[in-house]
């Protein structure tokens, strides 16, 4: 095997186990979940920092004084943060309006 094919062989093992690590999400886990709101409210700040399109793993993980292996384990890019970021945004306003009850009968 020459060189080339053992760093994509390492490179793809590797992927596979932050791949298996990131699909057990660790719910019951506090550090974990302290990771992830930690992510979260960094990326939300960072907008106020610059331009959307200028995030880097390295600027939000200094933001929150983290290292890169953990948010590795969070997300494989900060693409797939700020999708989880949307859905927790879009889940919280669903949650919302259910709270809210059925609309008014002059609005259905």
């Amino acid at each position: 095997m020459c060189r080339i094919e053992v760093c994509d062989a390492a490179m793809h093992a590797r992927e596979e186990v932050l791949r298996a690590v990131r699909s057990t999400r660790r719910d019951g886990d506090l550090r974990w979940q302290r990771s992830e709101r930690n992510l979260m409210s960094a990326f939300a700040l960072l907008p106020a920092q610059g331009p959307a399109m200028k995030f880097t793993v390295t600027a939000l993980v200094k933001e929150v004084d983290m290292d890169k292996s953990t948010f590795d384990l969070h997300h494989p890019d900060v693409r797939s943060l700020a999708q989880a970021c949307a859905a927790q945004v879009a889940d919280e306003l669903v949650d919302e309006v259910d709270a809210r009850g059925p609309p008014a009968p002059y609005l259905q």
